[in-house]
């Protein structure tokens, strides 16, 4: 029977890649720009952010900003008229990973977000300091937006045994030795639990930063860390951007980790667009 991987650094699945403007070529979407980018001009800023809603209602909207022969920049639109994939207005899941969305109720967040005794102790002998910082509901929403839900084991877009809502059980493709529990497949709120428990260990490593965090910035690592594992904190762009207090670099540093098993993946893209977003202008949508 296969061990059971629960340690962040286990459960990296997604890759820091290049940037995405590398030789003054602008390839990502317009709004990733924008986000990320603090040489476009404050007028192509606004704009962005004014179609940002329809690109987040379409995903087969597709904006991209690049440098024309006379310096100037050029947007153009592609448009994606086969909708099938599409979410309108309430999202889904964009990890290509083909799970079900779902939403979460008024019972499953305050069960997600309720304090274990040992979290309370920690808070309270922490006082007269705030208490422990925690993932908001909004970002809970926003995590499960993305993820999905899947009651059976299946290989993720890396390749990796996976269940739940985003829970890794163990690197390397599902093989039939995983434990009885998974192959007997979870109920719902069984996958909520393995959701809580992954969502509390994510909550520390981020708080272990020890930098200051707005909750939208807090509830954007969260969602960030939750995806793609606790690696980028030992070295990346994104660690050296937070500990030096260097926020405006860190949707851009994001905007790195969208490679899976050696592809660059549309859905990790869109997912760290909006993850960039919320860090920046706290935007949950």
């Amino acid at each position: 029977m296969a061990k059971e991987k629960t340690d962040l650094d286990a459960m990296t699945k997604v890759d820091e890649g290049e940037p995405p403007f590398d030789e003054g070529k602008f390839d990502e979407p317009a709004e990733s720009a924008a986000l990320m980018g603090e040489d476009a001009s404050e007028g192509f800023e606004a704009a962005a952010e004014a179609i940002g809603n329809i690109a987040a209602r379409f995903e087969g909207l597709k904006l991209r900003l690049r440098k024309g022969s006379a310096g100037g920049l050029t947007l153009g639109i592609d448009l994606d008229l086969a909708l099938e994939g599409a979410a309108l207005g309430k999202g889904g899941r964009h990890t290509e990973a083909g799970a079900q969305p779902f939403v979460l109720d008024d019972a499953d967040l305050t069960a997600l977000l309720a304090e274990t005794p040992q979290e309370a102790a920690e808070a309270a002998e922490a006082a007269p300091r705030p208490r422990l910082q925690r993932v908001s509901k909004q970002g809970l929403k926003l995590i499960a937006r993305f993820e999905g839900m899947r009651l059976k084991l299946y290989n993720d877009p890396a390749g990796h045994c996976t269940i739940g809502v985003g829970h890794l059980v163990h690197r390397g493709r599902c093989h039939g030795r995983e434990p009885a529990s998974f192959k007997r497949g979870l109920t719902r709120q069984g996958a909520l639990a393995l959701l809580g428990s992954d969502l509390k260990k994510v909550e520390k490593a981020v708080r272990r930063l020890g930098v200051p965090l707005t909750q939208a910035q807090f509830d954007a690592l969260v969602s960030f860390t939750f995806n793609v594992g606790a690696g980028w904190m030992k070295k990346s762009q994104l660690r050296k951007a937070l500990l030096r207090r260097q926020y405006r670099d860190v949707p851009r540093a994001m905007s790195r980790w969208v490679y899976a098993g050696g592809k660059k993946l549309g859905g990790l893209v869109r997912r760290r667009i909006a993850e960039g977003r919320l860090f920046k202008h706290g935007k949950y949508t």
